[in-house]
């Protein structure tokens, strides 16, 4: 017979190492569970008793995760024969006539209800082998208890333990999956995220199943909202883009896939409302074990705005040109007064009298005043065009 002191009890009782592990194993206080029912229902059929239980013990009370004739829910660590049980190591504790035993015979379930008489309680062990409880059975009357009774009931609490090891693994992995499950929605959100801040869509095309995929920004780039993904096919995707184009977009597919490389092309779309925007596509291929493409997959990034700046240069840069072949007309005749002037006063030294040399000057004063009117016709034509970019 296990006889604990009252230090020894008070230990037990206040042993945190026990209620952590319980806490680690988010057992307690959950809900009725089919497999450790079937637990306390075949113990109590094999021992024959009317009372069994899967107790597991805090520091405050005994707390019962499956029970079978009993309506308690738990009781007073302190009134709870497991605790003694649980300092018993790996033997089941039999308890054959609580009225008689010193360590019981004063406790309120043994004076009230249930009136436990006979108690046989097998050790529960987290996976760490601390013990936390144990599978017990009750009687309201004395009785004897069997080798192969005691046997059984130590079974039956190895697999509970498993039970217990099995369900806190199970719940391990839910909290992985849940965490991964969040971290792969909060990828995807930060993705579509950055795809409408990029202004780029993805896509991929299944060739074996001739299935497309498109993220929600293909959608919104070509025009399709409200499309669904088994609606989308090949021919609405061409029908959006330019007919000037589309023979561009269907080679760019066609090399993909024939030299198994990425290619790169630009086109227009047509929106509903007549629009266009420009589209700078990427097409990689994806190919099996054999080097065969089975899918392709690619981008699109609206580049409008690129194309836009790259047109409104060119007309800026044609402008100038014309501006700058029209004022270099104008510039030579003025030029070609100096340069007269300069190549008469370079031959003809004698001739040269100061009266004819303030006659020049006036001629080189007007000639340069107006270049000068022609630099500054120049650049305001430069301005206007500048301002006229802004717009």
């Amino acid at each position: 017979m296990s006889t604990l002191d009252s230090a020894s009890i008070k230990n037990l009782m206040a042993d945190k190492k026990r209620t952590q592990v319980l806490n680690d194993l988010e057992v307690m206080d959950t809900l009725p569970e089919k497999e450790f029912n079937d637990m306390v229902e075949l113990a109590s059929a094999i021992c024959n008793t009317p009372i069994s239980l899967v107790s597991l013990l805090d520091n405050d009370r005994q707390w019962f995760k499956a029970r079978v004739g009993l309506d308690a829910t738990e009781t007073p660590i302190e009134q709870a024969f497991c605790l003694h049980a649980i300092a018993n190591h790996n033997e089941v504790l039999v308890v054959k006539n609580a009225k008689e035993d010193e360590r019981f015979k004063h406790n309120p379930l043994v004076t009230g209800n249930p009136d436990i008489r006979f108690y046989a309680g097998a050790p529960l062990f987290a996976p760490d082998d601390t013990p936390i409880g144990t599978l017990c059975v009750i009687d309201q009357k004395p009785r004897e208890f069997s080798d192969k009774e005691e046997r059984a009931l130590k079974i039956l609490a190895e697999k509970t333990s498993e039970l217990l090891a099995l369900r806190a693994e199970n719940m391990r992995q839910k909290r992985e999956l849940a965490m991964a499950d969040m971290e792969l929605k909060d990828t995807l959100r930060r993705l579509k995220e950055a795809q409408e801040i990029a202004d780029v869509g993805s896509w991929e095309w299944e060739l074996r199943q001739n299935t497309f995929y498109w993220s929600d920004q293909m959608y919104e780039l070509f025009d399709m909202k409200g499309l669904r993904r088994d609606e989308l096919t090949f021919s609405l995707w061409q029908n959006r883009v330019h007919p000037e184009d589309i023979e561009l977009v269907r080679d760019s597919l066609r090399r993909a896939m024939r030299n198994c490389e990425t290619t790169y092309v630009e086109y227009r779309v047509i929106r509903v409302d007549k629009s266009e925007i420009w589209i700078q596509g990427v097409c990689i291929p994806i190919l099996d074990e054999d080097g065969i493409p089975v899918r392709l997959s690619g981008t699109a990034l609206n580049i409008t705005h690129r194309k836009l700046a790259e047109k409104e240069k060119s007309i800026y840069v044609e402008g100038l040109e014309e501006t700058l072949f029209d004022i270099s007309h104008k510039i030579r005749r003025p030029v070609a007064t100096c340069l007269g002037l300069i190549d008469v006063i370079n031959n003809d030294d004698k001739s040269v009298t100061v009266e004819n040399v303030k006659q020049m000057a006036k001629f080189f004063t007007d000639s340069v005043q107006e270049m000068d009117g022609f630099v500054k016709e120049l650049t305001n034509e430069i301005h206007k065009k500048k301002e006229s970019l802004k717009k």
